[in-house]
C-alpha cells in the first residue's frame, strides 16, 4: 500500500475510535505498531507496555 493510502486509512480509523474511546496505538501489518500519548512519557509507557504484552504473547505462542 502507498503511504498516502495508509495515512488516509489510519486517520479514518482514529477519527472513528476517538468518538467512542481513546486508542493509544495502531498495529500496521508489515510495519509494526505506532503509539502516541498526551506527552512523550505517556507514549513511551505505551511502547513499553505493548512491547511486553507482544513479547509475552509470542512466548506463549511459541511453546504450543
Amino acid at each position: 500500500a502507498s503511504i498516502p493510502k495508509l495515512t488516509h486509512a489510519i486517520q479514518h480509523r482514529i477519527a472513528c475510535w476517538e468518538s467512542t474511546c481513546e486508542v493509544p496505538c495502531i498495529n500496521v501489518y508489515g510495519h509494526g505498531f505506532y503509539t502516541w500519548g498526551k506527552s512523550t512519557q505517556e507514549a513511551r509507557r505505551h511502547v513499553e507496555a505493548l512491547g511486553y504484552l507482544f513479547q509475552a504473547s509470542w512466548m506463549e505462542g511459541s511453546s504450543l
